[in-house]
């Protein structure tokens, strides 16, 4: 889990710098398309962290083995027989 999130923190960071270089490099050529580059620098530095942050919480609520399937549901398997041998 903590690597997960390590992963999607660095993919975060490499798209935003990615971002804000062609946004600098827009402006310092002086090309037409520096405010769309302005505009999606601005929008996805509000919007990746979202996402990022979304993948994270749902990683977290999604059980990963069976041991989580055994605490989501209260018990296991095997305890579900013992309880249908009593009656």
């Amino acid at each position: 889990m903590k690597k997960a999130k390590q992963i999607l923190a660095i993919l975060g960071i490499i798209v935003l710098v990615g971002l804000y270089a062609s946004t600098i490099v827009a402006a310092l050529l002086d090309s037409t398309s520096t405010m769309n580059y302005l505009i999606a620098a601005v929008g996805a530095t509000i919007i990746i962290p979202v996402f990022i942050w979304v993948i994270e919480i749902f990683l977290k609520i999604t059980p990963s083995n069976s041991s989580n399937n055994e605490e989501l549901f209260g018990q296991s398997s095997s305890n579900k027989d013992d309880d249908s041998n009593q009656d």
